[in-house]
């Protein structure tokens, strides 16, 4: 019995890592603009590349194989060639086109570099920057990771043995608004009966993500401090809602930075395995 509640919830919370794993770097990518040929002159590269100073194109041989990268804030008129110009292949430079949205963020802001060129197989098929994220896929993968932490602080918050406890830590005026959010939901006030406690599951269904990890904090059902617990739900909340509205590229770039990106995500994963524990743990409990 209690390896079957194990496995149930290693595969309910499996379900959120599978979408984000699915969601590629060449689905976020940079197309090229036009191949600038080796042995083009300065003004003809210029002339290939228009007036896209954050673009970069490749730069090719007659056989169309990749020598290079150059940029136009690159291009030199005092420069003999295009060779002398561009940005020479380094191993460093390239991510596989299979690598996960998540782990190309990881990667990215772990460096100084700007960008990366992506590959598939032996061909280089576009470039990657830091905006590219917040594209509807990246943004996606990053809604996966805070949906995540939303489920399991939900699911176990609901649980019968922590739902009425969980309840009672909310402060009265969070409570109200919960209450206000079943009645539309519901269309009739909530009525909470003593030892019944599906109306109190109701409830905790209509809180925010902010009240969420208020309950796991008070409840102790995670590690970490006040600040830690709160500030991960707190930044989940801000990053959620951003993610889930289309036209708010350029509010994320300018609200998260790099570092703070990933410290919020890592935070999250770290949130995540604290309460699949707690949550597996409490739920085993009951049937001992």
């Amino acid at each position: 019995m209690e390896s079957e509640l194990v496995s149930r919830v290693e595969k309910d919370i499996s379900d959120f890592d599978r979408i984000a794993s699915a969601l590629k770097v060449k689905s976020i990518c940079n197309q090229f603009w036009s191949d600038v040929p080796i042995d083009s002159s300065i003004s003809d590269a210029k002339y290939l590349m228009g007036d896209l100073p954050d673009t970069p194109s490749r730069v090719v041989d007659s056989a169309e194989r990749t020598l290079g990268f150059l940029w136009l804030a690159d291009l030199d008129d005092g420069s003999a060639s295009v060779f002398e110009c561009m940005e020479q292949l380094a191993p460093a430079d390239f991510l596989a086109a299979d690598t996960t949205i998540l782990d190309a963020l990881d990667i990215l802001s772990s460096g100084e570099r700007g960008h990366y060129y992506v590959l598939e197989r032996n061909e280089v098929v576009g470039y990657l920057t830091y905006s590219d994220f917040f594209k509807p896929l990246g943004r996606l993968a990053l809604l996966a990771v805070a949906l995540e932490t939303e489920d399991l602080a939900l699911k176990l918050c609901r649980l019968p043995s922590l739902a009425e406890e969980c309840w009672s830590k909310l402060p009265i005026e969070r409570q109200k608004k919960a209450a206000q959010f079943y009645e539309l939901r519901h269309d009739k006030a909530p009525a909470i009966v003593p030892g019944e406690y599906r109306t109190v599951v109701e409830l905790i269904g209509c809180t925010y993500l902010t009240d969420k990890g208020n309950m796991i904090w008070k409840a102790k059902l995670a590690t970490g401090s006040r600040r830690e617990i709160l500030g991960v739900f707190q930044k989940l909340k801000e990053l959620r809602n951003m993610c889930a509205h289309p036209g708010s590229e350029r509010r994320l770039l300018a609200e998260f930075s790099r570092e703070r990106l990933i410290e919020t995500v890592n935070a999250a994963k770290r949130m995540n395995d604290s309460l699949r524990q707690s949550y597996e743990q409490h739920l085993l409990d009951q049937f001992r």
